[in-house]
């Protein structure tokens, strides 16, 4: 899919509506609805097939999707394994819908947001920090005006990510992506400024002088940066140790992984994991 919600307002006005988790074993097939409001989807375990409208999508724990009001979803097939999603409803105001393909960087500094329908493109590490805060105010019914101001801060990152995406397809800085996109995949294994270099055919030294200049972050920095928003997409949605996710992303120190994490954050991996502990469950 590669329709938009885009409006030329200097600012989102959104209202938010409930949210939750749903849960559920294999064999579920998610029912036949259509919504009067927009519905946010981000899976954290499993693949949800859905068709919304005339659209096959397969929405994995890489991605989002942002089903429109009045609009026909249901699901494509009964899920085979188990399956758990963050769901958020909610209304916008003056949003349209367009093709991302007709965007110019003309048209991108005429906009005020962007909102992709689907994305398997966004560092959904981020996103998922402000879904959970999100989650646990509503858990304890926080104030309606303060649940707002959360929404609008998923719908402002989820647009900024999108709109740093596209201006990178359009700006002469595309000619790193690939270098970046790889560092993405391979942050978490042993990898080595070498080993990235000799990928794609530079000499080391240019290789990392060459993308601080382009892309503004270290090679170093990048790769930390990366390990930890997957750490804490760790620390939000798994019961694993410490110690097991520093080894998953790549700290073979658990320690190091710690202090990194502190120095970064200002607060431990088991501080930022006790932040966000309330949720509303659901199966149905």
């Amino acid at each position: 899919m590669n329709d938009i919600f885009i409006n030329h307002e200097p600012t989102i006005s959104a209202r938010f509506i409930s949210a939750g988790t749903f849960i559920h074993s294999s064999g579920w097939r998610h029912e036949e609805r259509v919504n009067n409001s927009y519905e946010l989807i981000i899976p954290l375990e499993g693949t949800l097939s859905l068709t919304v409208g005339d659209e096959n999508l397969s929405i994995t724990p890489n991605s989002i999707a942002i089903i429109p009001p009045n609009t026909r979803h249901i699901g494509t097939n009964a899920c085979s394994e188990f399956i758990r999603f963050n769901w958020i409803h909610f209304t916008i105001e003056n949003a349209t819908t367009s093709k991302i393909n007709l965007l110019t960087q003309e048209l991108l500094n005429e906009i005020g947001m962007i909102l992709p329908t689907f994305s398997t493109a966004l560092a959904m590490s981020r996103i998922h920090v402000i879904v959970s805060q999100l989650l646990d105010i509503y858990q304890i019914t926080g104030p309606k005006s303060y649940l707002d101001n959360l929404l609008c801060n998923i719908l402002y990152e989820i647009s900024m990510q999108e709109t740093i995406l596209i201006q990178e397809n359009i700006s002469t800085t595309a000619a790193f992506q690939p270098v970046k996109e790889w560092i993405r995949i391979h942050a978490t294994e042993p990898l080595k400024l070498a080993q990235l270099a000799t990928f794609f055919g530079y000499n080391p030294s240019y290789l990392s002088r060459v993308y601080r200049q382009k892309m503004g972050i270290t090679i170093t920095n990048e790769i930390k940066n990366y390990r930890i928003a997957q750490s804490k997409a760790y620390l939000l949605n798994t019961n694993l140790t410490i110690d097991e996710i520093a080894n998953e992303v790549g700290y073979q120190d658990a320690k190091y992984f710690m202090r990194t994490f502190k120095k970064r954050e200002s607060i431990t991996p088991s501080e930022f994991r006790q932040a966000y502990q309330r949720r509303h469950l659901n199966q149905k």
